[in-house]
């Protein structure tokens, strides 16, 4: 059991580093989802294309009419339900080609580099939807990840294809909770404009030009690194300007595969009091008695 503590306690000072909440997050800015179940759906694409013949009535300037007119044109047309058609089945990006906006829009999944505060650099694979997070990396030599998808939280353990379901009254049982583990992080990116950034600056990181979009706060400040369109870097400041953490991206989309929305189909589950104690033998000596 303690073993299964030490691994909670480290995603919990993971989480806490900046990199990852789902409070406060506008869930309607997915482009696509009209119906505003959280994902880009063919049920969705009919909804749109009724209201473009006028048989689905969507009033301009509200929510769901931001998440149908996909082209921004202020129309609700066939063109925009086509593309959320084509989105639906992964043949067409609704986010466009600025990668910031996948963070902006609140769904998306990446692949890079996370360096905490106290320098150590770790591998970082992270996923986002409305009603969940994902997030794998290296701990003690051992790599686990953690998904919490609504008021379920899940431990992953790749290299046994095995995960361990934890739910609210067994997380309340270990004086945890899901909101706990990620109430102290914020990701509601929706609330940056590159446009409206406190300062620009120009900055090599990692061999690419960046122009760098800071927004200042009472606890010091979050940057976005871009190069043209991509996404290189996002990263918290302390008001000292010492990093808290610096999220290196080799890899983003706003595809999020369903392996990491809710856990994959080929893995052991274990859960109760008795899958606990079975999940933490599989750990063996991987983490300190």
């Amino acid at each position: 059991m303690k073993k299964l503590l030490c691994l909670m306690m480290c995603f919990v000072l993971l989480f806490s580093t900046g990199t990852v909440a789902l409070a406060q997050r506008d869930t309607s800015l997915i482009m696509g989802d009209v119906d505003g179940n959280g994902k880009v759906q063919a049920e969705d694409a009919r909804l749109a294309l009724r209201a473009s013949v006028g048989l689905t009535k969507i009033e301009s300037g509200t929510n769901v009419f931001a998440a149908a007119d996909i082209n921004h044109d202020g129309h609700i047309g066939p063109d925009d339900a086509r593309s959320i058609l084509r989105a639906s089945v992964g043949l067409e990006s609704l986010s466009g080609k600025n990668e910031f906006d996948y963070l902006r829009y609140g769904c998306f999944y990446l692949q890079g580099t996370m360096t905490d505060s106290s320098g150590e650099v770790l591998p970082l694979e992270m996923a986002v939807t409305p009603n969940s997070v994902y997030m794998i990396s290296d701990f003690e030599g051992i790599t686990m990840g953690m998904l919490i998808n609504g008021d379920t939280t899940y431990m992953i353990y790749p290299a046994e294809k095995a995960y361990l379901e934890l739910s609210s009254p067994v997380l309340k049982a270990m004086g945890m909770s899901s909101d706990d583990m990620i109430s102290t992080a914020n990701l509601d990116y929706s609330q940056y404009d590159l446009d409206k950034a406190d300062a620009k600056l120009t900055e090599n990181v990692n061999g690419v030009n960046c122009t760098v979009y800071v927004y200042n706060n009472s606890s010091g400040s979050t940057r976005f690194y871009m190069n043209g369109d991509k996404l290189v870097r996002f990263a918290t400041y302390d008001a000292n300007g010492i990093p808290d953490a610096i999220n290196d991206i080799d890899y983003i989309t706003d595809l999020v595969p369903p392996d990491k929305i809710d856990p994959p189909d080929d893995y052991t589950g274990y859960k109760g009091l008795t899958g606990m104690f079975r999940f933490v033998e599989l750990l063996g000596d991987v983490v300190g008695e």
